[in-house]
């Protein structure tokens, strides 16, 4: 065999080598990792993910990039004498050492942003995760969630997540969201809500207490506050009166009722015993007949009118009050 032959087997074997190895590597693209760089000739993979942001993306002109620096990297290898199997078992290790120094870089460096709540969409700093559904919430807007469900004496507290039908066990609300004030109204939901599955329960239109009735007693007194009223219309007791006619003359003086409170709002009351009077002429220091002396104008309480007229700026004169 002539020497010509053996080079041109040689050149041969390199390009087919060459070939083989870019062609595994080109094909997995970023995942190809170098060792951290020594000298301006190498690269790693952190570089080339900045060179793809500085290229605004542009695949083409990245995977070029690459190919040059694998391409270089491979011819090194290839004339130091190594063979083809050498190289790629050592571009295996290199690819497992620089994916996990990657790894403990971004742990390291890159912070985690924090979650957003998605009922007053700011950060979670403080979150409470709803059980069953795992639903998260910020503390604070979950706590608004129980304050709003006891006003509308529920005694289930749902997630507050959109079509979710999760709730907060009890156990949770008493333990993380209760306050003494909260667990009486809770209480007293619960009570209500029992009472109102039963069908001889009747509850009080004055004090909304409930009482068990086990008669069909149209009078009812109610047992916390003493008061009367119908069991059948559940309004005060109305003596003589159908429940028909009664709610006939309750529509007939509730205008009444307020254009009397009305006449109070414009008319001196009484700080002290709410006696209503009505200033005829004079000035503004009414003397009630309870002995307490108060100002027309303002209601206040006045024993000297001078000092009263310099602080609440009120006028002596009863001009224009009438």
């Amino acid at each position: 065999m002539n020497r010509s032959s053996v080079n041109y087997r040689d050149k041969r074997n390199y390009k087919i080598a060459l070939e083989s190895v870019l062609i595994a590597l080109l094909n997995r693209h970023f995942e190809i990792v170098l060792r951290k760089p020594k000298s301006k000739s190498t690269t790693t993979l952190s570089y080339i993910e900045i060179e793809s942001i500085k290229r605004n993306n542009d695949s083409l002109q990245i995977n070029t990039f690459v190919e040059e620096r694998i391409k270089t990297l491979i011819e090194d290898q290839i004339k130091k004498g190594y063979k083809y199997s050498t190289i790629m078992s050592k571009s295996r290790r290199m690819k497992i050492e620089e994916t996990n120094s990657l790894k403990s870089e971004n742990k390291s460096n890159i912070q985690e942003e924090p979650e957003e709540c998605s009922i007053c969409y700011g950060e979670m700093d403080n979150c409470y995760t709803i059980p069953g559904c795992g639903h998260k919430f910020c503390f604070e807007c979950v706590q608004d969630t129980v304050k709003q469900a006891l006003q509308d004496n529920q005694v289930e507290v749902h997630c507050p997540e959109a079509g979710c039908t999760s709730k907060i066990p009890t156990s949770e609300l008493y333990a993380k969201f209760f306050t003494p004030e909260m667990c009486n109204r809770f209480t007293e939901n619960s009570r209500r809500v029992f009472l109102s599955a039963q069908k001889n329960c009747k509850f009080c239109p004055k004090c909304e207490a409930g009482l068990l009735m086990t008669d069909n007693k149209v009078k009812a007194q109610c047992p916390i506050c003493k008061s009367y009223f119908c069991t059948n219309c559940l309004c005060e007791y109305h003596d003589g009166y159908t429940c028909e006619q009664y709610q006939k003359w309750k529509a007939e003086n509730d205008n009444a009722d307020e254009m009397f409170r009305e006449f109070i709002k414009t008319h001196g009351e009484c700080p002290e015993c709410h006696m209503v009077c009505e200033r005829i002429s004079g000035c503004n220091y009414i003397k009630c007949i309870c002995g307490c002396g108060y100002c027309y104008k303002c209601h206040k309480k006045v024993k000297h009118f001078s000092p009263h007229i310099l602080q609440a700026n009120c006028s002596l004169s009863g001009e224009g009050h009438d």
